[in-house]
Parts: structure tokens; sequence; C-alpha cells
């Protein structure tokens, strides 16, 4: 469910790629540490780029519950204060498909 590019860099990059041989004694330390970082990134993380919900919360479709308590929230702010804004608050959507360069594809394709 993770983003291949978003992850490859960070582990590929120069400075962190010659760190990880100091930072696990061996593969296997290196490989249980990985499965970690990608259980949280998936599971915990909140990424911007998909409306502040997890990966898995969008991949399973549990985001919709989490959007609707999120609104719930700001319509019963604005309720209260309306004069503080110039227009009712709406949460942001995962946008409906995504993908790696899906666009320039489609456009290519067409």
């Amino acid at each position: 469910m993770y983003s291949s590019q978003s992850l490859f860099c960070p582990f590929s990059c120069d400075p962190v790629h010659k760190l990880f041989d100091t930072l696990f004694e061996n593969v296997d330390t290196a490989r249980s540490f990985i499965d970690e970082y990608v259980q949280w990134y998936n599971t915990e993380h909140r990424h911007s780029g998909i409306a502040h919900f997890t990966p898995s919360q969008v991949h399973e479709g549990s985001w919709e519950g989490v959007w609707t308590r999120r609104q719930e929230v700001l319509d019963a702010y604005y309720a209260q204060h309306p004069e503080r804004f110039s227009v009712p608050p709406r949460t942001h959507a995962p946008a409906e498909v995504v993908g790696i360069n899906h666009r320039e594809k489609n456009a290519l394709a067409a």
C-alpha cells in the first residue's frame, strides 16, 4: 500500500544508504526495522497527499467514517462561530484515483 516512490528515496539516497552499514548489525535487523517502518507508515502515519488519512484507511475504505466525524466537528464549530469563517469549512477527501504518473499514461493512451 505504501508508495514505492515515496519510500524509495529515503532508503536509497546516498547519505541514508551509507548509514545502513553502521545502523544495523545484520540484514535481519535491517529487515525487521523496515517491516516495522512500513507497518507504521501504512497504519499510523497520516499523509497530506491523501487528505491526512492513513494509506490503510484509504485502501480499506474506513476513511469515510473518519471523514464524516471530521466534518461533523467542523459543522458544529461553524454553527457556534460562523463569524470566524467566510465560507463553511469542508473536510478534504482523498482523490478517487491515485497512482504514479497515471495522468501522463492516460494522456498518452488517448
